[in-house]
């Protein structure tokens, strides 16, 4: 602290005050006596001019008295602020967790830092405004929030900018602000409805109105329902506009340290609905997620044709595990390390289907599941992936009151016991339609899935719609719209 320039300062203003009620003293005085008022203006003029170079070369702090300006050494970091121990952290990760990363077996796995230490990712690191140093640590979290058989994910990135993408049902609508409100969000700088079926935007209009909204980004899809009219009127009252999500779009999150591209849809019309969803890869460091909506096969092939760069780390598991997402050929593209499936608990789909979790089995890959687990929180520094629960099974849905095929993973087998394994069940086939009674159902050579009504919103755009019974329909997936 430089105190002999204070005192100059100081002086300078002192003295430039002091001359400058001498100089209007001097101009009453010369004015009553019909003197020349050129000298006395001359030092008014002086006068003020030392004054301002006084408060102009001053320190500002200098002006509130017992003010430190101290500064702080380089590196140097302030004590974070206290967080009540009872503040709710969504999926918060326990003491005993144990990071997943792809050190060698030989070498113990690292535990997390005991309790009293702050959770990355936790209340302190999420409060809006908060101005990253470069000492802090700078972390992507994902939660993957558990709204049943429906989509909700809210990414946090490492510079503090918030990403939502899809908001399940019009009744998840309390279980998504009670997350977001949790982890300290005010604003979301991105939100995305990766296509308008009600399980990915039921509470999306009930959120922008709840919320600061950034950028809004949907693929180029209506249908007539009327949750999808609240989206489009919230939007509206919001004075927001929608960015298309297609293809080859970068999506500006604000946060320099990610990359979010949309890799899909790559057409300008589908059959069913659920091609139309938006798929997103985010990178950041070494790692990288891949979302995908509902996208089924028809845009999985498309992605593949593009040549895009599908690989990924983590795989959020297409239309809830259904049979007609996560093909062979486009989970060996992506060829993830780990696999996240939001479903609902004892769904009537069927999902996750028998045959998505046989190949997830057979390649390996840890399976993450809402139905099992709850709440899902993924984090990334940048090098490592790792998770607030442990992997789920490989158990498939039940469908119309069949039972699951049930496909554990395959323990570690215990020092001095048999080696003999139990034989892995056969998978149960995905049953059709239910075939009793006289009910029609619709279809379209292209899609995917059966439905209830030919007026389904998710057949509007449709040119070709076929009918028949049940034991006809060549589908076995029911439309997550009409067929509920």
């Amino acid at each position: 602290m430089r105190q002999g320039g204070i005192i100059i300062d100081a002086l300078l203003g002192l003295f430039g005050l002091a001359g400058f009620v001498y100089g209007i003293l001097a101009i009453i005085l010369a004015k009553r006596s019909n003197k020349s008022l050129k000298l006395p203006g001359l030092i008014l003029a002086l006068s003020f001019a030392l004054f301002l170079t006084g408060l102009a070369i001053s320190p500002k702090d200098n002006l509130a008295s017992g003010t430190d300006i101290s500064i702080a050494e380089p590196g140097a970091k302030s004590a974070p602020e206290a967080v009540p121990g009872n503040a709710p952290i969504p999926g918060s990760f326990p003491s005993s967790y144990t990071e997943r990363d792809n050190a060698p077996a030989s070498e113990p796995a690292a535990t997390l830092a005991p309790e009293s230490t702050p959770i990355p990712g936790s209340i302190e690191s999420q409060t809006p405004g908060l101005v990253f140093s470069p000492e802090d640590p700078k972390e992507l979290r994902v939660t993957f929030i558990d709204v049943g058989q429906a989509d909700s994910i809210l990414i946090q990135t490492p510079q503090g900018k918030n990403i939502l993408m899809d908001a399940g049902n019009t009744a998840d609508y309390s279980v998504i602000k009670a997350c977001l409100d949790a982890a300290g969000v005010r604003r979301l700088d991105v939100v995305v409805a990766t296509h308008p079926h009600e399980d990915h935007i039921g509470s999306m209009a009930s959120v922008i109105k709840a919320y600061d909204i950034g950028k809004i980004y949907m693929p180029k899809a209506a249908t007539t329902t009327k949750t999808f009219e609240n989206l489009l009127m919230a939007i509206k009252e919001k004075g927001l506009k929608a960015s298309e999500a297609k293809g080859g779009i970068t999506i500006e999150t604000g946060d320099s340290l990610i990359t979010a591209e949309i890799l899909a849809p790559n057409s300008s019309d589908y059959d069913d609905m659920n091609d139309w969803s938006a798929v997103i890869k985010l990178s950041y460091g070494k790692t990288s997620f891949l979302f995908t909506g509902d996208a089924e096969d028809v845009s999985e092939k498309e992605m593949l044709s593009k040549k895009y760069d599908l690989k990924a780390d983590v795989l959020k598991i297409g239309h809830h595990g259904s049979s007609s997402s996560t093909t062979a050929e486009f989970l060996s593209a992506v060829s993830p390390k780990y696999a996240v499936i939001s479903v609902g608990k004892d769904n009537d789909y069927g999902h996750p289907a028998a045959g998505v979790m046989n190949r997830l089995k057979k390649a390996g890959i840890p399976v993450y599941r809402t139905d099992e687990s709850g709440t899902i929180v993924c984090v990334s520094d940048g090098e490592t992936i790792r998770f607030n629960v442990s992997p789920g099974s490989y158990t498939s849905g039940r469908q119309s009151g069949t039972s699951g095929t049930s496909i554990t993973p395959t323990p570690s087998p215990t020092p001095g016991a048999s080696s003999k394994q139990t034989p892995t069940p056969v998978p149960t086939p995905t049953p059709s339609p239910d075939t009793s009674g006289d009910r029609i159902v619709y279809w379209t050579p292209g899609g995917k899935s059966y439905h209830y009504t030919k007026d389904c919103s998710t057949l509007s755009r449709s040119k070709t719609i076929l009918s028949g019974k049940p034991s006809e329909c060549p589908k076995s997936d029911p439309c997550d719209i009409c067929a509920r």
